[in-house]
C-alpha cells in the first residue's frame, strides 16, 4: 500500500489510521492465531464504514510481512471491528435475521480484506438501526471464499441493557438448536465467542444465574468448547481495560482449566489504558497459549 510507511519485517507499520506492532514476538514462529488488541475507534462515525475500508487489510499486510511466505495464522479482531447502520429496524424473526445479515454483508463488503492475502480472519461485525436493538456476530472470512456461508456466530448472551437478535432467536428456537448453528462456526479448531458470552462461565455468574435458558445455553457452549474439534476459544470483546471486564478473566480461567485442552484468547478495543498492559492482563490462558500471538494497533499520530 503506497500510503504506508513500513519498518522492518517485525517492526512497526504506520498507516493513515493505525500503527501496528507485535506484543509478543516470541510467539510468532509457531502461532496458530493472532489476537488484535486495538485502540478504540469504533464510534468515530455513524457506522464507521469510512475508516474501516482498509483497517483489516492493513492488519493482514503487517502480519504477512512478518511471516514472509510462511503460512499465516488466523487473525481474530475485536467485536464490532466492522459496524453497519441497518436500513430497517430489526425484526426478531428468522426472516428479520436473514434481512439484517444481508444488509450488513452488503454494507461491509468494501471493508473486507482484498488482494492476494491467503489469509483467514475471524471478524467481529455489529449492526443496528437505532436504540438498544442490535445484531452482534463473529464472521469467518477466508481467502477465495469471502464470508463463509453458515459460519456466522450470533452473540447469544447480552450485556446489561442490550437487546440482541441472537438472544431472541435462541429463546424462540423451534428447531431445537438454541446455539443457532454454533457447531458450524468451529473452523481451524477455533470456537468463537462474542463478548459477554465468555462472562457466563465465570464463578460469579455460575453462582448468581438462575435463568434456565442461560444455564442451558452455558452448558451447551461449554460442552462444545470441550469437544475434540476445538482447541482454541477466541473471544471477540468490544471493550477491555485495566479495571474492567473482570468477569471475562473468570470465564477464561474456567474454560481453560488445567484438566482442559482448550486455550482461550481474547481480542478487544481499549479506550485510554496502555495497550501492552491490557494485553498482559488478558493474556491467553491454556496449554497452547504459546501459539497465540498478540498484535497491537495504536491510532497513528493525527488520526
Amino acid at each position: 500500500m503506497s500510503d504506508q510507511k513500513e519498518g522492518s519485517s517485525s517492526g512497526n507499520v504506520t498507516s493513515p489510521h493505525v500503527e501496528f506492532r507485535w506484543g509478543n514476538e516470541e510467539a510468532l514462529h509457531d502461532a496458530h492465531l493472532v489476537r488484535l488488541i486495538a485502540r478504540e475507534r469504533r464510534w468515530s462515525g455513524r457506522s464507521n464504514i469510512d475508516w474501516q475500508h482498509e483497517y483489516i487489510s492493513q492488519a493482514l499486510a503487517f502480519v504477512r510481512r512478518s511471516y514472509a511466505g510462511r503460512e499465516m495464522p488466523v487473525l481474530v479482531t475485536p467485536a464490532g471491528a466492522l459496524t453497519a447502520t441497518l436500513e430497517n429496524e430489526l425484526e426478531y424473526t428468522p426472516e428479520g435475521h436473514a434481512a439484517a445479515i444481508q444488509d450488513i454483508l452488503k454494507q461491509i463488503d468494501l471493508c473486507l480484506p482484498h488482494g492476494n492475502t491467503h489469509a483467514t480472519v475471524l471478524i467481529g461485525v455489529d449492526g443496528r438501526k437505532s436504540g438498544v436493538k442490535s445484531v452482534q456476530t463473529a464472521m469467518w472470512w477466508e481467502h477465495g471464499a469471502g464470508i463463509v456461508e453458515g459460519s456466522i456466530a450470533q452473540k447469544l448472551h447480552p450485556a446489561e441493557g442490550e437487546d440482541l437478535l441472537g438472544t431472541r432467536l435462541s429463546l424462540d428456537a423451534t428447531d431445537g438448536d438454541p446455539l443457532l448453528g454454533r457447531k458450524r462456526c468451529v473452523r481451524h479448531r477455533i470456537l468463537p465467542l462474542v463478548c459477554h458470552e465468555i462472562a457466563i462461565f465465570g464463578g460469579r455468574s455460575e453462582a448468581a444465574v438462575t435463568n434456565k435458558a442461560i444455564i442451558d445455553r452455558r452448558e451447551l457452549l461449554e460442552k462444545l468448547a470441550q469437544s475434540p474439534s476445538v482447541r482454541y476459544v477466541a473471544v471477540l470483546a468490544h471493550s477491555l481495560g485495566l479495571h474492567s471486564a473482570g468477569a471475562f478473566l473468570d470465564g477464561m480461567r474456567k474454560l481453560a482449566a488445567p484438566e482442559s485442552d482448550v486455550t482461550v484468547a481474547i481480542s478487544g478495543f481499549v479506550d485510554e489504558d496502555d495497550l501492552s498492559a491490557v494485553a498482559r492482563r488478558f493474556e491467553p490462558t491454556g496449554k497452547h497459549a504459546n501459539k497465540v500471538a498478540t498484535l497491537l494497533a495504536e491510532n497513528a499520530a493525527g488520526a
